[in-house]
């Protein structure tokens, strides 16, 4: 071929490759796709930003920043969505996979327990991350044989999602023989009066058993040698048994007083707040008259705590209201317990008195304490009582606690009136209370005539309680 041949056919294959350039710029789109020159579909995965630009291998005679998509696509739905790549005037349409092609990543722990316990994965403290839900990742494990004999051994834990993509860990399991017995905590002893009933909630309030391997075990209790018909001092049986086999056995004193009858005419005469200057006035009064009452006494003034002293010496019974008289302690059971701790250790160090008998600040029906700690008087009732505590509140208001100097007639007319068999009254010794002490000689007056003795509060007195509101 002369050389003028090669020229024409040099020249009329660069005007076709010039010609084809040109077809594909505008008539298709210039953008390689990573998938391919002719993809159609691409993939993105499943919960992670979606991005048309992270597709492209690069774009012929142009920018691939230029390079849109016109669509939606959830990343967070599996399945397919259809856009459309735009590139200046061409466009192409696109299938988008959602999918989820990612295996889960698995954490877990070593665990070591005894020869019984059937493991799980949620033994090994197993956890899963992933684009699907919690809810959704299946979980197990491969275990080896044998796994109920004393060594180590793999575990492998196995997390598959619903796309099938699996993600594994190896975790060790040891077992030990179990030769510890539970450890079994029961409180303090329990006061009863005669005739009550001992029953689950009672016999097992203040218990607790914990077991270095086994979690669930189970307290019994055993009340064949405790006779509430008949005041003495008794013993409940505890009993706990792991898994293991290993047993524990622990006694509980029982208290049991006697009781007033239902018919017998009572007052219990209760003064809250004290002590005060107003204290020594009402223990003078309740001296002339040859009747005891019960205190419910504070910390608050301690120049006149002698009068708690000398209210024990005369036979009152000296109860606790609050260290501080602040609602603040019911913030929470560990400030409640605190502040009744404290109380509690100021009548023992003063009287040598280990006094159980407790009226909460605003009785058990409260609901200021709402304000400071939800719920928290439904738990309060219960925890004291766990802790040997018997708590009083009343069925009459002398009405003392509605302000300072309230008219002696009202007092009256608040204190009196009423034939219940057994009466326990509020009233108040606090320093602002001085016409309860007026009022007093007229409420002993008003029940002596109607054939009441007045006792002070015991573990053979009623159980005057509210009923609770938070």
């Amino acid at each position: 071929m002369s050389g003028k041949g090669k020229k024409r056919i040099a020249v009329c294959g660069f005007a076709i490759a010039v010609v084809l350039l040109v077809f594909i710029y505008l008539f298709m789109n210039p953008v390689i796709l990573k998938e391919g020159v002719f993809a159609k579909e691409i993939h993105t995965e499943f919960k992670e930003k979606f991005n048309i630009r992270d597709h492209i291998a690069f774009v012929f005679a142009g920018d691939a920043s230029k390079v849109k998509a016109v669509g939606t696509v959830d990343t967070d739905k599996l399945g397919d969505y259809k856009i459309k790549m735009k590139y200046g005037r061409v466009s192409r349409d696109i299938v988008v996979k959602v999918l989820d092609t990612k295996a889960p990543k698995v954490v877990a722990s070593d665990y070591t327990t005894d020869m019984v316990e059937d493991v799980a994965p949620g033994s090994f403290n197993v956890k899963v991350t992933d684009a699907a839900p919690p809810e959704k990742i299946k979980i197990k494990m491969k275990k080896p044989e044998p796994m109920k004999t004393k060594g180590e051994f793999s575990v492998k834990i196995i997390a598959e999602d619903p796309s099938g993509n699996v993600g594994t860990t190896q975790v060790k399991l040891t077992r030990k023989k179990d030769k510890t017995p539970p450890i079994i905590e029961v409180g303090a002893p329990l006061n009863l009066a005669v005739g009550q009933v001992i029953d689950d909630s009672l016999a097992l309030s203040g218990t607790k058993v914990t077991d270095d391997f086994d979690k669930t075990v189970k307290i019994s209790y055993d009340v064949d040698g405790v006779n509430v018909s008949e005041p003495n001092t008794y013993k409940i049986i505890y009993k706990a048994k792991d898994r293991s086999g290993n047993e524990a056995e622990v006694e509980r004193e029982v208290r049991v007083s006697n009781t007033i009858s239902d018919n017998q005419k009572v007052v219990y005469l209760t003064f809250d707040d004290g002590p005060s200057h107003n204290t020594a006035k009402i223990l003078d009064i309740l001296s002339t008259y040859n009747i005891k009452g019960t205190f419910f006494v504070t910390g608050n003034d301690a120049s006149y705590r002698y009068l708690i002293q000398r209210a024990a010496k005369e036979g009152h019974t000296i109860g606790l209201h609050t260290y501080t008289h602040n609602y603040n302690i019911y913030t929470s059971e560990e400030t409640f317990f605190r502040d009744l701790d404290m109380v509690h250790d100021m009548v023992l160090n003063l009287t040598g008195i280990d006094s159980h008998h407790i009226r909460f600040a605003g009785g058990s029906s409260n609901t200021v304490s709402a304000a400071y700690n939800s719920g928290i008087m439904s738990r309060l009732v219960k925890d004291v009582q766990s802790r040997g505590f018997r708590y009083y509140d009343w069925n009459v208001s002398s009405g003392d606690a509605s302000g300072n100097t309230v008219p002696v007639e009202r007092l009256l007319r608040g204190a009196t009136g009423y034939n219940y068999n057994h009466i326990c009254i509020l009233m108040h010794d606090s320093s602002a209370k001085t016409t309860t002490v007026e009022a007093l000689p007229g409420i002993i007056e008003y029940y002596k005539k109607k054939g009441y003795a007045f006792l002070p509060i015991s573990d053979s007195t009623p159980m005057f309680h509210h009923g609770v509101n938070n």
